[in-house]
């Protein structure tokens, strides 16, 4: 499915439940708290994971040049808002091919900008690590589609969803990059601390060794993912 921004839906996210559609094959609803702290654990797990050998990533990795021109070319200029709505811009168009959304594809915000394409979690990546680079307080939100189940190779799957926030108070913005609304659905929101989201990222990337057959490293990822972000 090709992917454009112009599509994209800046929804109210109220304290009732919204409409709001999308699947990732991410397993298991975390418990987290209503509001948690900004903080820099995403870093920090993957890098413990790979003391003890363990192929985990940040989500929310970016390089120098990239930082730069974010800070250069959307600027850091007006209320957050704008400068949301210009960052999403600024990722609409930047060449040299349109944003494909890819199924399946997890990325992390760097990779997600060099290829142009990936799944909810990448993109979601890609604008919370640029939007926090700019001044904006950006979030990730973990939607969760109610009575929803897959069946996949004589096993149930849980398909879940993860998108972005912003702004403060009781009506924040939320950035959402796959499907538009659908009122017949009902949808869970939870918001996601950093540790929460970097482990549900990296249980995604070790659903991928599994599914390509490295089953005992992909046990090891999950065992140690769920001791630190139970």
């Amino acid at each position: 499915m090709r992917f454009a921004l112009s599509t994209l839906r800046r929804l109210r996210l109220a304290a009732s439940a919204m409409a709001l559609t999308g699947a990732v094959a991410l397993v298991g609803c975390p418990s987290v708290n209503v509001r948690p702290p900004l903080d820099t654990t995403t870093s920090e797990l993957a890098q413990t994971g790979k003391a003890r050998g363990l192929p985990l990533r940040d989500p929310l990795e970016l390089d120098d040049t990239l930082r730069q021109a974010v800070v250069e070319q959307v600027g850091l200029y007006g209320p957050p808002d704008e400068r949301a709505g210009r960052l999403l811009h600024w990722i609409k168009d930047q060449q040299p091919e349109e944003l494909v959304y890819a199924a399946g594809e997890s990325y992390t915000a760097k990779e997600a900008f060099a290829r142009r394409r990936g799944d909810c979690f990448s993109f979601t990546n890609l604008f919370v690590a640029l939007a926090r680079t700019i001044g904006v307080d950006a979030q990730f939100v973990y939607v969760r589609e109610v009575g929803r189940y897959q069946s996949r190779d004589g096993s149930f799957v849980v398909s879940s969803h993860v998108a972005a926030k912003y702004g403060s108070g009781a009506r924040p913005e939320l950035v959402d990059f796959e499907r538009s609304a659908d009122s017949r659905m009902l949808y869970a929101y939870q918001e996601l601390s950093d540790r929460d989201a970097a482990a549900l990222f990296n249980n995604n990337l070790a659903v991928h060794h599994m599914l390509r057959g490295r089953v005992h490293l992909a046990e090891q990822m999950l065992r140690y993912l769920v001791s630190r972000a139970p």
